[in-house]
C-alpha cells in the first residue's frame, strides 16, 4: 500500500470523521454501484469502519486484495476535490 495514500486517509479523517465516511462510501458507490458498494460497507464492519482510516483500509486490501490500491487512489482524489470546494 502507498504511504501517501495511507497518510493522506488519515489526515482527512482527522479533519472530518462524518465527511470522510460520506467521501469512502460516496466513492464506493460511484465506483461499484449503491447495491454492491453497501454490501461490501456492511461485511467490512459498516459506519464504524468508515471512520476509521486504518480500519477501511486494512478490511479492503483483505477483501480486494492489491485491487484496493486502484479504489484507495479514487477515494484519496474525490477527498482532495471535496476539500478544495469547502476552502474560503
Amino acid at each position: 500500500m502507498d504511504q501517501y495514500i495511507f497518510e493522506g486517509f488519515k489526515m482527512y479523517a482527522n479533519k472530518n470523521r462524518q465527511v470522510f465516511a460520506k467521501t469512502i462510501r460516496h466513492s464506493l458507490n460511484e465506483i461499484l454501484g449503491g447495491a454492491a458498494a453497501e454490501t461490501l460497507i456492511y461485511y467490512i464492519g459498516g459506519n464504524k469502519a468508515l471512520e476509521d482510516p486504518d480500519l477501511i483500509m486494512r478490511r479492503l486490501m483483505d477483501v480486494l486484495g492489491a485491487g484496493a490500491n486502484a479504489i484507495f487512489k479514487y477515494m484519496l482524489r474525490e477527498m482532495e476535490r471535496s476539500a478544495q470546494k469547502h476552502e474560503p
